[in-house]
């Protein structure tokens, strides 16, 4: 029996667990699984709708993140405008770091005694 054109429609693909049927005019999905001699394909059609709605969601976020970039609106606690820190903020951010370590160095070698002082 010749192939028509209605069974070229779909593509069928094995993979680890079954099939994925494709049909080549909507380009809709299907998983497939063997049950006995009969194969039961699944439109993954909720799979794709519930991708394209987090899709969506996250193509929103991105262009108001980037609507505020380009406005120059604050974004947080920091102006996304202003990129990296100034020369005066690095360096006043190692001071603090400086301080820090310092004065943790302090704290535990003011707990060190000699062995033969403890009891």
């Amino acid at each position: 029996m010749p192939a028509t054109a209605e069974t070229q429609r779909f593509i069928l693909e094995r993979t680890a667990t079954g099939y994925v049927r494709m049909d080549t005019q909507t380009g809709d999905m299907a998983f497939c699984t063997e049950d006995g001699n009969q194969l039961i394909c699944r439109a993954a059609a909720d799979e794709r709708a519930a991708f394209q709605k987090q899709l969506n969601s996250l193509q929103m976020r991105v262009d108001e993140l980037e609507t505020k970039l380009q406005s120059g609106s604050s974004l947080g606690s920091r102006e996304w405008s202003e990129g990296l820190p100034s020369q005066e903020d690095f360096d006043q951010g190692l001071d603090y770091m400086e301080q820090f370590f310092n004065r943790f160095r302090g704290v535990i070698e003011g707990q060190e005694t000699p062995s033969d002082n403890r009891t």
